[in-house]
């Protein structure tokens, strides 16, 4: 299990999600623990998985991903967790320290890292559904190839049936 952790103030939003890439059957266990070790989130075995919650009080939040149901497959994870308003918005920045200019910056700054993240985030599921489309595809060809022999031992099977009916026996 590997946690990491990050500081929250009683009230602040605290937003993450977690996506497998690659690795094993791409799925992970994840949990959400507050200051006081209390379980907010738990989910088993997904591949994807978001959550989001207002802290009840002061501490370090943490998220935990566990790979121990598949320990013999090692797996790229890929996850995000945003705590609190944007620095704009906090008290190290306030609007007075800025210009017009300076926070427009700052906003269109905070939106292409908005646009990044939720990026990679589609890419990730772009990756995880395309080898599930390939996957499946192996298995209707590898069907169809089964039916196809199948087909053919049948027709092999009636054309020897059928002969064996208009065959002259002889009998002495």
């Amino acid at each position: 299990m590997q946690c990491f952790f990050d500081y929250a103030n009683k009230g602040e939003k605290v937003v993450g999600n977690v996506m497998v890439l690659h690795g094993g059957n791409l799925d992970i266990d994840i949990k959400v623990n507050d200051p006081f070790n209390q379980l907010l989130f738990e989910s088993s075995r997904k591949s994807v998985e978001s959550f989001q919650f207002h802290a009840q009080q002061n501490g370090q939040y943490w998220l935990c991903l566990s790979n121990q149901f598949s320990t013999l497959s090692s797996k790229t994870v890929v996850f995000h967790l945003y705590v609190g308003r944007k620095l704009a918005e906090k008290d190290a920045a306030r609007e007075q320290h800025f210009s017009s200019l300076e926070s427009t910056i700052a906003l269109m700054r905070q939106g292409v890292a908005e646009i990044q993240t939720a990026n990679t985030y589609i890419k990730g599921r772009e990756r995880r559904h395309h080898a599930t489309v390939d996957s499946t595809n192996r298995r209707v060809v590898v069907w169809r190839f089964i039916q196809i022999l199948a087909l053919l031992a049948m027709a092999a099977i009636k054309v020897a049936y059928l002969r064996g009916l208009f065959e002259k026996k002889r009998g002495y």
